[in-house]
């Protein structure tokens, strides 16, 4: 078995990806020093990544805010070439990672540019109405302080 890890620090790339790609997992803390990871669709906006959580849930009161979290996309996509050392590579396995501090979205006109861009991302065929309806949902934020991307090659 081989594999070659490669890490790219094209940041326009980076942010091509994370805009165009519809859902990755959000890891965050919990106040029982557990971990909570969920897959989600998500918005990536001025370097931070942007997620809506229902309130009503249990593990939402127990969030612990200020504290680290991550959110990582990974793709198998034979478009990123990476560095090709080896002519019998498998598979080619792109993934971005972002670590940063978990923070609750309060700025009503961060939320609603959210809720319009959440809309245009994933349901254009609705009403735009029909997202501003739901109380439920809560916006919170990876406050990005690092972000990793590589490809990864190997069999």
């Amino acid at each position: 078995m081989k594999k070659v890890i490669s890490h790219i620090r094209d940041l326009k790339l980076i942010e091509k990806e994370l805009t165009k790609e519809l859902n990755g997992v959000l890891a965050i803390q919990l106040d029982d020093e557990k971990i909570y990871q969920t897959a989600t669709n998500y918005i990536y906006l001025d370097k931070n990544i942007y997620v809506f959580l229902l309130v009503d849930e249990d593990f939402y009161q127990q969030i612990r805010f200020d504290h680290l979290g991550s959110f990582t996309i990974h793709k198998n996509d034979n478009k990123f070439k990476g560095q090709n050392l080896f002519a019998d590579a498998t598979y080619k396995l792109f993934s971005i990672n972002i670590n940063g501090i978990v923070r609750e979205v309060e700025d009503k006109k961060l939320i609603d540019q959210l809720i319009e861009l959440y809309h245009k991302k994933y349901s254009q065929n609705t009403d735009l109405k029909e997202y501003k309806k739901e109380k439920k949902l809560k916006a919170i934020m990876i406050d990005t302080e690092e972000m990793l991307a590589f490809t990864e090659e190997g069999n």
